[in-house]
């Protein structure tokens, strides 16, 4: 007994392999989306984006918060821990200034004096 020959873009219930066959239709999720064009779920994904972009900036939180900004984005390197070390010196020196009593511009000439220091700092940890 032979089997009878069937066409080959006959639809059977066969081997899912079996020559001729058409792809299964695309979900009507993705059929209907215009391909190169974004949707709004990925407007309002990039406009979240770039709104914690902004506020998760310097700008931002490291005017908010510096001590929280440098402990998320200050890298955990050396230059991190020597950045950590010269502010821990620096705010017991700006102390014994204050204790001690000196002038307004013993303070400014020591803060100046730590910008100085700190900056080559913050740019190395920023890396």
């Amino acid at each position: 007994m032979s089997l009878p020959n069937r066409p080959p873009n006959s639809s059977h219930h066969g081997d899912a392999d079996a020559p001729g066959e058409a792809e299964p239709a695309a979900p009507p999720s993705q059929a209907a989306r215009p391909w190169p064009f974004p949707t709004h779920r990925d407007l309002y994904l990039l406009a979240a984006g770039l709104l914690m972009g902004v506020l998760l900036s310097g700008a931002v939180l490291g005017r908010l918060s510096p001590s929280l900004h440098d402990r998320l984005f200050v890298g955990s390197g050396g230059a991190a821990a020597a950045l950590q070390t010269l502010q821990a010196q620096h705010q017991q020196d700006m102390q014994r200034l204050r204790d001690t009593g000196v002038t307004s511009a013993a303070i400014l000439e020591q803060q100046t004096a730590f910008d100085r220091d700190v900056l080559p700092l913050r740019v190395e940890a920023e890396r």
